[in-house]
């Protein structure tokens, strides 16, 4: 790496602690906290397994807690990258501090008004961490004021600091909980000093935010992290040309962080930059992302109101939103929710996006049709089709552009996709070889069984249970082929669907004593069928039957012809 990085070892207290005089400063339009508490929770079990190790020797005993990206200014140190860790660290701090001085003695009061003056404000005035604008004031209330100040959360970032700082408080209460004032008291400031003084980082030391980016697209291209929306949100602050885009970025930023909740803002920048521009080269997204607004001379509003608009239709795909998706429904949410198909995402979001509803419609079915086609019964490399769903996202984009009819682009979609749909004997062969997880599992036999019913009958996922004729835990007594059969349990030919009275009854039984009083007296075709085809259960009767769903297979995701 080049002279311009300094890498340096640095203990927690060496960045927070009194010997700094500067304060560590969240860049003011990066994104808030967003850590949930299952972040928090580890890092607690984290500092407690490491508490527990320490003892031996406390002077070698260290705990490293990853890289931090910072630029030193005279007057402050800005944050690049490590808010999350910093700001939870904080949070635990605050929490010792406020558990040493609900001890009641004088030993308690001194220890908490230490971690106070060393660890949380500063001698020069404010506080060691300054987050951004969002959650400047709300963190200094709730966190690093003592006594504390209650405050309403308002945004997600509030909710979630809230959230950790409970973490730290349950925990920390059950810790102390049996213990005297003097114990107590022990126990917090052994915790503080260990933290403050063995927890390790390496600041990484830049001269720009360029060199930050550089850094960031490095460890993303070695899959260490993923910090595109940071240094996104970064950029197109420090482009916006007035106050007032600036907040107009913000406020749109805040509302695509609320439509997408807990979920990962980096994958709907990825999937949304595949859908409208193709496939990510190799040097990385954030830079493409950059390079792409530069050279088109792009306002930051501008790009973020598009991206406004392509997160509704994104969250309405991943939440599976009937009243959006309309009669596409169906077959996002199986790609969604049961097959998690990401890769089908942008080609779905350009659907969503420039298609009439009832071409989003068969757009999706044939995607969905040939998913199971060409990943689950042929067998076929899934890249493949994954480069093509990229690309064909891509030129609906553009048709859509060229103002050419949504029926054009679904005929031009179509005969693409055709080409890569597997001949139906390719399908029925691949039926003998199809091993299914639960999640699979549930929509393709409940599929198959809605498709085996009557025109007036129809099977629902909620109103039967899946059913394995060989069962998971097979009873020894009534199953004499066990080492036989184990390996077929989840095997398309060893599972069905019945109702859920029938389900708990059948249980671990026999094949003869579910086939008799279960299977034959069901109303579900698929079940009922299974005595009429065997009079036995074996691994021949397995692969059996697989062949024999072949055809509603075929029938049920026929695939773009």
């Amino acid at each position: 790496m080049s002279d311009r990085f300094e890498p340096k070892p640095k203990r927690f207290g060496d960045i927070i602690g009194i010997h700094e005089k500067r304060s560590v400063v969240v860049p003011q339009f990066q994104r808030g906290y967003s850590w949930l508490s299952g972040h928090v929770s580890t890092l607690w079990d984290d500092i407690l397994a490491f508490h527990a190790r320490s003892r031996a020797d406390r002077k070698t005993a260290e705990y490293f807690l990853g890289p931090i990206v910072i630029r030193g200014e005279d007057d402050k140190i800005v944050l690049l990258d490590g808010q999350q860790r910093l700001a939870t660290t904080t949070m635990f701090f605050a929490v010792l501090r406020n558990f040493a001085y609900l001890t009641g003695t004088d030993e308690g009061k001194t220890l908490g008004r230490d971690i106070q003056r060393e660890l949380i404000e500063k001698k020069s005035g404010g506080y060691s961490l300054q987050m951004n604008e969002s959650d400047a004031d709300f963190f200094r209330d709730v966190i690093q004021k003592h006594p504390e100040v209650e405050q309403k959360p308002r945004l997600r970032s509030h909710q979630l600091i809230l959230n950790a700082k409970n973490v730290f408080l349950t925990s920390i209460q059950e810790k102390l909980a049996g213990k005297s004032a003097a114990d107590q008291v022990a126990w917090i400031k052994d915790l503080k000093e260990l933290v403050e003084s063995s927890v390790a980082m390496v600041a990484i030391s830049v001269v720009s935010e360029d060199d930050a980016y550089m850094i960031f697209e490095t460890l993303n291209d070695r899959g260490l992290r993923l910090s595109t929306p940071d240094l996104l949100l970064n950029f197109l602050m420090g482009k916006a040309e007035t106050d007032a885009d600036r907040k107009e970025i913000r406020n749109k930023w805040n509302g695509m962080l609320g439509k997408l909740g807990g979920k990962n803002m980096d994958h709907f920048f990825r999937h949304m930059w595949l859908s409208n521009y193709g496939d990510v080269k190799a040097h990385g997204l954030f830079r493409e992302i950059r390079e792409h607004l530069q050279e088109k001379k792009l306002k930051s509003t501008s790009f973020v109101d598009m991206c406004d608009k392509e997160c509704d239709a994104y969250v309405a795909i991943v939440e599976q939103d009937e009243a959006v998706l309309g009669t596409a429904y169906p077959y996002v949410s199986a790609l969604s929710r049961d097959l998690q198909i990401t890769s089908s995402f942008p080609l779905l979001l350009s659907g969503l996006r420039c298609l009439e509803s009832s071409q989003f419609e068969t757009l999706a079915r044939m995607i969905c049709g040939l998913v199971v086609r060409y990943i689950y019964l042929a067998n076929l490399n899934p890249g493949k089709l994954e480069s093509e769903f990229y690309a064909l996202a891509r030129i609906i984009r553009t048709m859509h552009d060229r103002k050419e009819s949504g029926e054009r682009c679904l005929r031009y979609a179509k005969e693409t996709l055709a080409k890569l749909n597997p001949e139906d004997e390719q399908v029925k062969a691949g039926t003998k070889k199809l091993y299914l997880t639960r999640r699979e599992a549930r929509y393709i036999i409940a599929s198959i069984a809605n498709s085996m019913q009557s025109k007036t009958k129809e099977v629902r996922i909620d109103d039967a249970n899946l059913e394995h004729i060989f069962p998971v835990n097979p009873d020894e007594s009534e199953w004499k082929n066990l080492d036989e059969l184990e390996p077929y349990v989840w095997h398309l030919g060893n599972l069905t669907i019945l109702g859920s009275k029938l389900n708990r009854k059948a249980a671990n039984k026999s094949f003869e004593e579910k086939a008799r009083n279960y299977y034959a007296p069901s109303e579900l075709t698929i079940a009922n069928s299974i005595p009429k085809d065997f009079m036995e259960w074996g691994v021949d009767a397995i692969l059996k039957r697989a062949e024999l769903l072949g055809p509603e297979i075929i029938k049920n995701w026929p695939g773009p012809k």
